[in-house]
């Protein structure tokens, strides 16, 4: 029986999971939870490790193709399109900087990794309006003039699904003529307390740079601005990379392996918790284009 059980001990650990696979905030070698842009990029490019079609073409992207991903980029991502699927997708440009891709994010050294995201850095900033600075599409011949245009009108919502950037501050013209508009915001303010509502005067002969400044130096004034929202930020894209392990160890594992492969790392959770994660991860996928 011990001999059995040696024998079924090892099959189990040959079908195991690579931890980078999933478990990527592992002790002393994962991803750090303080460190938000190199979760980010992670969360970018592993998701985009589970889109087909993106792993399929990246044998034929050129050393050129690479650079040009990195050197004329203003935005993470390319709005990608599959002629055969018949689909846009978000392209991270993550995957194209990565010459590993589409092997594991933390396959590579650490130094590696860390070059990327220095000099992506600056995409994951949060600025308004990245189309503003460039085109989003991705450049396919197969495109038709209607199709290219039709995908300029949806820019704007695109980018609000797949952008970085920061939302707009509600702004309403003084005084507020629609009296429904005036209670919802009153009534928004006393549902939460951190939102708050100010008067502003805008001189429109002023530059705007002057505008953003004036506004800069007014909210620099403020005490009482938490930041909380950001670190909700941070946990949404920890969760999320999380999930994606999850899925990873429900989809490619049978039961057996896949508690070994938990017990191995240390990863706890339990099987309704990866079904849940499974399911968000499945509908993230498919938000995304890539399912």
């Amino acid at each position: 029986m011990k001999g059995l059980d040696k024998l079924v001990s090892e099959i189990r650990r040959s079908n195991l999971l690579d931890w980078r696979e999933f478990n990527f905030f592992k002790a002393g070698v994962g991803l750090s939870r303080n460190d938000q842009l190199s979760i980010q990029a992670c969360l970018d490019y592993e998701l985009a490790r589970e889109c087909p079609w993106i792993v399929e073409n990246a044998p034929y992207w050129s050393e050129k193709d690479r650079q040009d991903a990195i050197v004329k980029a203003t935005s993470p991502y390319f709005l990608g399109h599959s002629t055969d699927k018949g689909r846009f997708y978000r392209f991270p440009k993550v995957c194209m900087a990565a010459s590993w891709f589409p092997s594991p994010w933390l396959s590579a050294p650490a130094s590696e990794r860390n070059k990327i995201i220095k000099t992506l850095a600056t995409l994951y900033d949060d600025t308004p309006d990245v189309s503003r600075k460039s085109p989003w599409l991705f450049a396919v011949p197969q495109l038709s003039a209607r199709q290219k245009e039709a995908c300029k009108q949806m820019r704007r919502l695109i980018e609000q699904i797949f952008a970085p950037g920061a939302r707009t501050l509600g702004v309403f013209d003084f005084p507020i003529k629609d009296q429904k508009m005036e209670r919802r915001l009153l009534a928004t303010t006393a549902e939460d307390s951190n939102i708050t509502l100010h008067l502003f005067a805008i001189n429109r002969a002023q530059t705007k740079s002057a505008l953003v400044a004036a506004f800069k130096a007014w909210i620099g004034k403020q005490q009482d601005i938490s930041g909380k929202e950001s670190l909700r930020g941070r946990a949404r894209t920890v969760a999320a990379l999380r999930d994606l392990g999850c899925y990873r160890l429900m989809i490619k594992l049978d039961p057996l392996s896949r508690q070994a492969a938990m017990d191995e790392e240390g990863f706890k959770q339990s099987v309704p918790k990866l079904s849940e994660a499974k399911r968000r991860t499945e509908k993230r996928l498919q938000y995304l284009g890539y399912t």
